[in-house]
């Protein structure tokens, strides 16, 4: 069964200033369906290293931390930064409606000037696994070139799988230019300061990420990550477990 992808909904909002922040906008998990939610936080002084969490108010819907997704960068002759994080969850049993939050960390506690999420509902994956491998890049000062290459640095599971890329601007106002051949999924504006956060997928195993059309010689802030989709084994469990097809034959190891 081959992957979709589709961007659902998000929201960015600079009210407030606090660690943690509940949207407005509601969501009702379709059971079976695994869900990517990325987050973007600015901060008005210096992002310290606190975990971030991002989870959704109504039941039926758990979402881990992508630890290799979370990325930072520090604009020091302004003294602002970003933070990107991802999390995934496959919904079971009967979900109901709810908001999303997300939570800075227990280290940035105030100056959050602005947060925001981009919301991906995922079919045909892997959901015991769906992202078995990431890559981040972040802590990018004072951009100097107009291309940045994200790297996946495992093999991919198998030919099915997507590649899917995040990219966050702070203090900038250029849109990227996503990677050739990629797909786009969504890609914000946010403000206090200004920047974006753009995602885009590409429909197979592609281990790079070449962004490009970037702002050069200024202020401007990247960081995000790279991560694959497993798809979904023919007739088996999980990629990240034993597997083996229906008539018991083995279909691959423990990855």
């Amino acid at each position: 069964m081959a992957i979709t992808i589709t961007h659902i909904q998000g929201e960015a909002d600079t009210g407030g200033t606090g660690q943690t922040f509940a949207f407005s906008t509601s969501f009702l998990p379709v059971a079976g369906r695994t869900y990517l939610v990325i987050g973007r936080f600015t901060r008005g002084t210096t992002f310290n290293s606190g975990v971030s969490a991002v989870t959704h108010g109504g039941s039926g819907l758990t979402l881990s931390r992508l630890a290799g997704t979370e990325s930072r960068s520090q604009e020091g002759s302004i003294t602002l930064g970003q933070q990107v994080c991802a999390y995934v969850g496959t919904a079971t049993g009967s979900p109901t409606t709810g908001v999303f939050t997300l939570d800075a960390g227990s280290t940035n506690t105030t100056s959050i000037t602005s947060r925001q999420y981009e919301l991906f509902e995922i079919t045909g994956n892997d959901t015991t696994t769906p992202i078995p491998q990431d890559d981040t890049f972040g802590a990018l000062n004072d951009n100097t070139s107009a291309t940045q290459t994200f790297t996946l640095a495992g093999a991919f599971v198998n030919a099915g799988s997507f590649t899917i890329s995040a990219l966050a601007t702070a203090n900038g106002t250029t849109d990227p230019t996503i990677p050739t051949g990629w797909t786009s999924l969504s890609n914000r504006t946010n403000s206090t300061p200004s920047g974006r956060l753009t995602v885009a997928y590409y429909a197979g195993n592609d281990s790079t990420a070449d962004w490009s059309g970037l702002s050069t010689g200024g202020t401007e802030d990247l960081c995000g990550f790279i991560a694959e989709i497993a798809e979904a084994a023919a007739g088996g469990g999980s990629y990240g477990n034993k597997l083996y097809g229906p008539l018991g034959g083995k279909l691959v190891g423990k990855v």
